[in-house]
Order: structure tokens, then sequence, then C-alpha cells
């Protein structure tokens, strides 16, 4: 089974991905080898895709640094131009195509290229949350960005943390450590900034429920297996976002709190699990 530019740039079209989008994109080059056993080009997936959504689209993916752990431990310090993203292939040559802009974040940076990437990344740096207002993951949403998932759905959204950032303290679960870290990065003009961050508590054994949460928001989303077995996802950033927030304010429902039973949950995260392995 071989790629074919031609019909994976229909399919795009066939899930909503047209000429002008925004486009945050989360791809698992290893999860289409383990379905379909041929190793996915990705670097002709960029390229596709950047023709699609033309001159006036723009592509996102994130931009995690490889060395966060010991950047959080300050034994290394963020620079935005060397520090390597662990994010996946898609994220890596993203990162080092030119005219690519990535945000300053010492962990959770975003890299953005297109005509919207400066708009949407030049001001990471100052919320002390990740994924709140200022953030790119923010700014794309609220564009009427779309998410696209090649090779995976819904599960490995990770913008989905915007609806955590956008209640702060009062989110229904606890999701960082009591104080912020100021931490060192390296800009583009080489000199030396510090910005004030989260970091990310161990969850511990916490329900994560991606697909019945989708269900609960009751959002459209399209969905296809194209010809060469490629499994793509698509949505609205924006619909997502504010449905979660509804169903936070409303029914105390969010991601990880589904309002199921308890043994229900059990039997839900078994089945995920079981599917992620097959």
């Amino acid at each position: 089974m071989d790629y074919n530019s031609i019909n994976f740039k229909k399919d795009l079209l066939k899930i909503g991905v047209k000429s002008g989008d925004s486009v945050f994109v989360m791809c698992s080059a290893n999860k289409v080898f383990k379905k379909t056993g041929y190793r996915l080009p990705v670097h002709f997936v960029l390229k596709d895709l950047i023709e699609v959504i033309g001159e006036t689209g723009t592509v996102m993916a994130l931009g995690f640094s490889e060395k966060r752990k010991t950047i959080i431990k300050r034994e290394s310090i963020f620079d935005i131009k060397k520090t390597p993203t662990d994010c996946g292939i898609f994220s890596e040559l993203l990162r080092r195509k030119k005219g690519a802009i990535r945000s300053i974040h010492p962990i959770f940076s975003a890299i953005a290229y297109g005509e919207k990437a400066k708009e949407y990344c030049l001001e990471h740096h100052k919320s002390p949350y990740p994924f709140g207002k200022y953030s790119p993951y923010y700014k794309i949403t609220h564009d009427g960005g779309k998410y696209l998932g090649i090779g995976v759905g819904v599960e490995a959204y990770t913008p989905a943390h915007m609806i955590e950032d956008y209640f702060e303290q009062s989110f229904k679960h606890k999701m960082y450590e009591d104080n912020t870290l100021i931490l060192d990065c390296i800009a583009n003009n080489r000199e030396t900034r510090t910005v004030e961050t989260y970091t990310r508590r161990e969850m511990g054994k916490v329900f994560f429920a991606p697909n019945r949460y989708l269900k609960l928001l009751g959002i459209n989303y399209s969905k296809l297996f194209s010809k060469c077995g490629i499994k793509l996802f698509s949505m609205n950033m924006n619909e997502y976002f504010f449905s979660g927030v509804r169903q936070h304010n409303i029914r105390n429902i969010t991601i990880y709190s589904t309002g199921l039973p308890k043994f229900v949950e059990a039997i839900g995260r078994f089945y995920d699990r079981l599917k992620n392995i097959l």
C-alpha cells in the first residue's frame, strides 16, 4: 500500500480541510505503520497539506521541548531555534521548515507555518497557563481553526487542555503544581528571556475518556480511512472548546470525569487501551 498525494489531498477536502484554513495537526507515523505496514512519507504529507490550505492557510503542530524534564530542573535551557521537539516526525519537520515560527515557551511550545503563524505564536510567554488565552492553541481555536488527526483521532487532541486552563484554579481537577516556575529561554535574537509557567502535576490513575467525552460534547466531526489506509479525523476546535466549557459549567463533566459509573469507566478504559494495541 503506497502513499498517493492526489488521493490524500482529495481526502483532506472530503473531511473539510480546504484553502485558507488554519489547521492544527497531530500525526502518528507509528500508528499508520502498525495499521498498514508501510512507512508514512511525512515530508510528502506536510507538503500536500500546505498545498491544500494554500498561501492564506496556516498549519500548526506541537513543539514541546525534547529536553523539558531537564529544563524544568534548570539543567538545560530552552533554545527556540535549537531545542528539538519530541512530538513526532511531523512536528520536527515543521520546526525545521524555513519560515516556520515557534512560540517561546520552555515546555509547551507550538510551531506554525503560514499566513497567521506570527499572529498565533508571538504571545505564548505572556500567560503562566501554557494553554491559556495567549497560547497559540487558544488563538488558532478562536480563529476558527480545525483539528486534523493523521493516523490518530480525538484521543490525541492535546489542545483539549485549553478547557482546563480556561478555568484556571477553578477547574474540577487539579492539573498543575501549586507554584509557577520562572525559566530561561533563548529567543530568536539570541537574547535570554524569562518565562513564568505552571508545570503539570502527575495525575495518577485518572480515567481518561476522549471518545466518550466527544460524544457528550455533541459536536460534528469527520473521519475516514484513505485509500492508503491512513486514518483521518477532523473537527472544529472552537466547537469542541465551547462545548467543553458548557459541560463543565452545567454538568460538571470533563474529559477525566464523564459522569458514568466507575465500573463503566473501567470497562471503557480497558476497551480504549485494547483498541490502541490492536
